[in-house]
């Protein structure tokens, strides 16, 4: 989940190494975090997992239940017709497939919010404790602990708030209940019928 996060942020500071070359080597300040840490220990990381946890859980249950009516749907199949079931059975795919597209913005919502509020405190914390640069623990081969910098930024970024709600609802038309497709089906029988009988007695 938090590969990407880890690519922004490299990306973001390959402009700071430009930077530090500049300022030359006796000027440099290092630092160096572990974003896998700071997601597990921070505040925001902590509420990120509880909101998809119970989110999951409700999807989960939704799910379930979708799957108890399809099953209940395809053993009725004898006792409704083939065209009437088979709309029934497509309607609460389409529900299904909802649901998993819900899950996945859901989690890409989250997955932005937790990139933004990381982007934002490393910048600010670099910025304030005159960093030159600081890197992702992934990709430094080998550091000292003089040079982690993880804990004081969990810590600044537990001073950030954060709260996430569900994102609004997509308002899609219901489809059309088959039963009722059907007897509008046969009442525009009925309408033509009259008329035809209509012309007939005309004639």
């Amino acid at each position: 989940m938090f590969r990407y996060l880890a690519f922004s942020l490299c990306i973001m500071l390959l402009g700071l190494l430009q930077a530090c070359e500049q300022g030359g080597a006796s000027q440099q300040k290092i630092g160096v975090v572990n974003i896998n840490r700071i997601m597990v220990d921070s505040d925001a990381g902590k509420a990120a997992a509880k909101y998809m946890e119970e989110l999951q859980d409700k999807l989960r249950a939704q799910l379930t239940e979708l799957q108890n009516r399809v099953n209940q749907q395809k053993n009725a199949a004898g006792e409704k017709k083939a065209e009437e079931n088979t709309a029934q059975e497509e309607a609460l795919q389409k529900e299904v497939q909802m649901v998993y597209g819900k899950l996945q913005s859901e989690q890409q919502n989250v997955q932005n919010i937790l990139n933004d509020i990381l982007h934002r405190t490393v910048d600010k914390y670099r910025k304030e404790k005159g960093y030159a640069m600081i890197l992702f623990s992934d990709v430094v081969l080998s550091f000292g602990e003089s040079v982690d910098v993880t804990s004081a930024v969990t810590e600044a970024m537990n001073a950030e708030k954060v709260e996430f709600k569900p994102l609004p609802e997509k308002a899609t038309p219901k489809p059309e209940p088959a039963k009722e497709a059907s007897e509008t089906k046969q009442e525009a029988g009925k309408e033509s019928g009259k008329e035809s009988s209509k012309d007939a007695q005309a004639k």
